[in-house]
This record gives C-alpha cells, structure tokens and sequence, in this order.
C-alpha cells in the first residue's frame, strides 16, 4: 500500500473505469483526481498493488476553505474500490486516509 502520486492517477483512472464504472470515461476520473483548492496535496489518496498488479484503490480530495475566520484543510473520501479476494485490505486504505493529520473528512 502506499500514497497515490500524480504519475500513479492515470493508472488508478483506468483501473476505476474497468473496475467500478465503465460509463465514466478515464479522463473524467482523472480530472476528478486531480482537481484541489489547495496549493499543495499530500496525495489523491491510497492504492494496493499485489506485485505488480493494482488491485484496490480509495480516492482522495483535497480543499481549504475559511471557516470560522480560520483556513481548515479538508479531505473528501472519494471512490473506494478494491479488487474480489483483497476486501480486506481495503480497510488499510480507508485507515491510511484517515491517519493524515491536519485534516476535517
């Protein structure tokens, strides 16, 4: 398991399209991905390989917004999917987000 990078988003956009809809074009999943309102993000969230192969993923955006009169820093939990006989893996990638620190979900 590790972070998604910006050169790991085309990968992760094809693999959404085959694996969680075909009726979102590649390019729109990518878009979403790295789509943010902050100047820098840590990631576009969590992906699991089994060597080579990608076999689950759970998307993340990221925005600031003024609240209170304060800048907070959020996280929106964006597509989650993991591959049949992995399913259990997938709660690491929902826990890695969530341990970010800094950050409303």
């Amino acid at each position: 398991m590790r972070p998604i990078a910006d050169a790991d988003v085309p990968a992760v956009a094809r693999f959404l399209h085959l694996h969680m809809n075909r009726g979102i074009p590649v390019e729109v999943w990518q878009r979403m991905m790295l789509r943010t309102s902050m100047p820098e993000r840590p990631n576009a969230g969590f992906l699991l390989e089994a060597g080579d192969d990608l076999v689950g993923v759970h998307v993340a955006t990221y925005a600031q917004r003024v609240t209170d009169g304060r800048m907070e820093r959020f996280c929106g939990l964006g597509p989650w999917c993991v591959l049949p006989g992995y399913e259990f893996d997938s709660m690491r990638l929902l826990m890695a987000l969530l341990a970010q620190k800094g950050y409303h979900f």
